[in-house]
């Protein structure tokens, strides 16, 4: 009769259990660059169609350069792209662009800003803004109405800014 020996058992589960962390590791990555590569593919296709003068695109794109995360986030880039749309009657990005001016997110705190942006997301049909422009913030003075009003209202800083929720 012939003798075999068994292995422990730890000996043989920790090799196994590295190369199995070691192959979840690599798919991992494998995975991250595919989706990277999509994402990169669809962000081109939204960008041409940004450029092309699509006012929903001009705002997707705004809002993927607003919320992305870490070093991808680039606030003037978001702001140039949902000022587009909000200039195209984009009413989302109208709103969108008040509310940023009103809370001081990502902004300068601006009350004439978001009020001038809230009065055109009320006119093409956005409820809130009908309610935002009931604040007592906005009592105090009036917006321009005449062909410089969003460049004038977007050149001057005034108040500080907040960190983004």
């Amino acid at each position: 009769m012939s003798s075999v020996k068994v292995m422990d058992q730890e000996q043989t589960t920790q090799p196994a259990f590295q190369l199995m962390m070691s192959l979840l590791l690599i798919m991992g990555v494998l995975l991250a660059s595919l989706n990277f590569a999509h994402a990169a593919g669809a962000d081109t296709a939204l960008e041409k169609r940004a450029h092309d003068g699509n006012p929903q695109a001009q705002f997707d794109l705004g809002n993927v350069y607003l919320n992305a995360q870490g070093s991808l986030r680039d606030v003037n880039k978001a702001l140039q792209w949902l000022t587009y749309a909000a200039n195209n009657q984009y009413p989302k990005a109208q709103q969108t662009l008040a509310v940023l001016y009103f809370h001081g997110w990502h902004v300068p705190e601006n009350a004439l800003t978001a009020k001038y942006w809230f009065e055109r997301a009320a006119q093409n049909g956005v409820a809130e803004a009908g309610y935002y422009l009931q604040k007592p913030e906005f009592s105090t003075f009036t917006t321009m109405n005449g062909t410089g009003g969003p460049v004038a209202l977007h050149i001057g800083i005034y108040g500080k800014v907040k960190p983004a929720r």
